[in-house]
């Protein structure tokens, strides 16, 4: 998987992740930090 099929596929859109590829393209995803769900709300 590319950054471009990650961005274009509808069930990755819109979590509440922090998405990475490896250098194989498989997905890792991790939670967000609260202090940045925080910030991210308060914009």
């Amino acid at each position: 998987m590319n950054w471009q099929e990650v961005c274009d596929h509808p069930q990755l859109r819109n979590l509440s992740f922090k998405i990475e590829l490896n250098e194989d393209g498989k997905i890792i995803m991790s939670p967000l930090k609260v202090g940045f769900v925080t910030v991210h709300f308060n914009l």
